[in-house]
């Protein structure tokens, strides 16, 4: 019989679970049918997926606001990001340059077509994915050049900024087209620092154009 050496507790046996035999209590696998008795890691939960970007669709009234206070000079820019956005989402149908497409928004008669262009584009990609229009290309664009043509004609501020109205009822359209695209993404409730440097500066030019009109009217 062998001495157990001193200070030393035997080490306590558990019959296998799997074939009965007579193993180790702690062992992690049986040395008669070899049986591992070590569970498979539990995998890591997923992390959360990271939250979307804002969408590419645009509030109505931060439309408004940036029209308004660039004094109409943003609806270029918004038809400019209207093309490369659309462009960008369609890349298997390329067209011409966004940038040359608003340059020639500068050009006269050519840009009457090219604003038809852009609406009954984005008509009809929402026709193309079940979603409603919502507005007439050819009306949205007859009424949007007559404002033009008018606000051209009598030099006044407060046409150029109501040939906005037209274009509301296709953000709107747009906005339906991105929610289906992005629909993670929502518009931006807030206005980027560029957006709020431009009404800051449409403002104070405002202020300064009332205040002029004003001396002038007292002398």
């Amino acid at each position: 019989m062998t001495a157990e050496a001193p200070g030393l507790q035997p080490e306590r046996t558990i019959a296998c679970p799997n074939c009965g035999q007579e193993i180790f209590e702690k062992a992690l696998q049986c040395s008669h049918c070899r049986k591992w008795f070590v569970e498979a890691p539990t995998p890591e939960p997923a992390p959360p997926p990271a939250p979307a970007g804002p969408s590419r669709g645009q509030s109505l009234h931060h439309l408004l606001l940036l029209t308004v206070f660039s004094w109409g000079l943003y609806e270029v820019y918004w038809f400019y990001r209207n093309w490369r956005d659309l462009a960008a989402d369609a890349p298997e149908n390329p067209g011409p340059p966004p940038g040359l497409l608003t340059f020639g928004l500068l050009v006269p008669f050519v840009n009457i077509a090219l604003v038809y262009r852009q609406l009954a584009g984005i008509h009809s990609r929402l026709a193309s994915r079940g979603l409603p229009g919502g507005y007439s290309p050819w009306v949205t664009t007859c009424i949007y050049v007559s404002l033009g043509i008018a606000a051209n004609l009598t030099a006044l501020w407060s046409l150029s900024c109501l040939m906005v109205l037209p274009l509301l009822p296709v953000q709107e359209a747009l906005n339906r087209y991105w929610m289906q695209r992005e629909p993670m993404s929502a518009p931006r409730e807030r206005l980027s620092p560029p957006e709020v440097v431009i009404i800051a500066f449409g403002a104070a030019a405002m202020l300064i154009v009332a205040t002029a009109a004003l001396i002038g009217v007292e002398k």
